[in-house]
């Protein structure tokens, strides 16, 4: 691959790598604070989308070295620029949980989707990481916006 291309794709998969990580705390924030009569069964899918961003993070930390490039996860560079907003303090009642987390979902998403297509052509094994990230991601806020179906 030549160095401009294992740039770019290397630049793709640490913004993904911030958001993973970013992500995977403020899961773990509503996971800790969340409250409600539908605590238990939430509080336990949120340790599902914790472990999956994690994995994720991990997972695109370590391409990004077998592409000799560098990994950051150091909290200055999560803060700069955030796709995130920032998660409400205090108690979070279960119906807010599930909508704060499905926004972020589909924010990262979203800017996933959109790094993706800057790279596919150019590194197809990045490619199949993200495409199974997305499949991923896409599960859960699915399961998410199934939970906020009024009947």
């Amino acid at each position: 691959m030549e160095p401009t291309t294992t740039k770019s794709v290397s630049t793709a998969l640490q913004a993904n790598l911030e958001d993973y990580l970013v992500l995977g705390l403020q899961t773990k924030h509503a996971h800790w604070n969340i409250v409600g009569p539908r605590f238990l069964e939430i509080h336990e899918f949120l340790d599902d989308v914790y472990a999956s961003a994690q994995t994720f993070a991990d997972d695109s930390a370590e391409r990004i070295r077998a592409l000799k490039s560098t990994a950051n996860g150091n909290l200055d560079v999560l803060v700069a620029d955030p796709l995130l907003p920032a998660m409400p303090t205090g108690e979070i009642f279960d119906a807010d949980v599930l909508s704060l987390i499905l926004h972020r979902l589909e924010l990262i998403i979203e800017a996933v989707r959109t790094r993706l297509e800057t790279i596919e052509d150019k590194d197809v094994v990045s490619a199949d990481l993200i495409h199974a990230q997305l499949l991923a991601l896409e599960k859960h806020a699915w399961m998410l916006r199934s939970w906020t179906v009024v009947a």
